[in-house]
């Protein structure tokens, strides 16, 4: 028979790890002041300073959802933003039009609130992609300032 003490251990060695990845966002301990001392980690403080984080997802079905990526130009109706990791950049021109859905609070949701250097979250259907940029026919776009 399995003792109470038994259980806990198992218990602690079979979600410990789940517990420990919610610590503070990497289950590493570190706080703010250890920002300096990391290397590789792109867009990822920016992000999490504005509440969200920094993800790149690519679907099957010809769409991607990007969090965390920084606005490096607006010209008409196309937003170019970019995202990183270590070395590894990821450039995206975001073209919108009126169905393009804008949220944010009450002065970032819409395309003339965005501004060079704000960090956006979108979907949308990839249109064309090559080395230097991914082109995405945004559906919704979510400005984090």
């Amino acid at each position: 028979m399995i003792s109470l003490a038994g259980l806990l251990v198992l218990g602690g060695l079979t979600f410990g790890g789940v517990a420990l990845a919610h610590n503070n966002g990497w289950g590493l301990g570190f706080g703010a002041k250890a920002k300096v001392g990391l290397r590789g980690w792109g867009n990822f403080w920016k992000a999490k300073e504005r509440g969200t984080t920094t993800e790149i997802h690519l679907y099957q079905n010809g769409t991607v959802l990007v969090r965390g990526a920084e606005v490096t130009s607006v010209s008409g109706s196309d937003v170019n933003a970019t995202t990183s990791w270590g070395d590894a950049e990821f450039n995206f021109e975001l073209n919108t039009d009126s169905e393009t859905r804008f949220f944010g609070d009450e002065d970032h949701n819409s395309l003339g609130e965005i501004d060079d250097e704000d960090m956006v979250s979108f979907y949308g259907e990839i249109e064309n992609a090559s080395s230097a940029e991914i082109e995405v026919n945004a559906k919704v776009i979510r400005n984090w300032e």
